[in-house]
């Protein structure tokens, strides 16, 4: 599990460079990464549904880049970048092949419809989630800032 998280760590990263993020953006392109795949693979342990453990995992991504963005002034993108390892690529890739397949003539609807479905849910989870993180991140904030009554 921390060595899934490393490698996504990285791979966030690698996409914070990509899409041209400044070098002080790196470290919370990192974080966000790591957190996302360490909340994903520790819910998924834990038995938590597949969507439910990419929702939260989407929310802990935007709540670290949205802290993140706030206290060091970092470049937003490093919610992209801790976002993406957690989509549904290998759902989007199958529905693919079996469009081929479908067009090839064979009777693949069934899986088409199947793995397009599963890519739906897994983007619906992300999108859901990293929603209920910017949320619970602005609330923390507001929280913070609120003086004593």
């Amino acid at each position: 599990m921390i060595v899934h998280a490393l490698w996504t760590a990285l791979f966030a990263v690698a996409l914070a460079v990509l899409l041209t993020a400044p070098a002080r953006s790196l470290g919370a392109a990192f974080l966000c990464g790591a957190a996302g795949m360490l909340v994903q693979d520790g819910a998924l342990a834990l038995d938590v549904r597949p969507s439910w453990a990419t929702a939260l995992a989407a929310t802990a991504v935007a709540v670290v880049a949205t802290r993140s963005a706030h206290r060091q002034g970092v470049h937003p993108v490093i919610m992209v970048t801790g976002l993406l390892p957690l989509g549904a690529s290998s759902a989007v890739f199958q529905a693919l092949v079996g469009l081929g397949r479908l067009a090839a003539g064979e009777d693949a609807a069934a899986d088409v419809a199947v793995h397009a479905s599963r890519a739906f849910v897994t983007f619906l989870s992300v999108a859901v989630g990293a929603a209920a993180g910017v949320l619970v991140a602005r609330v923390l904030v507001r929280g913070l800032r609120r003086p004593p009554a």
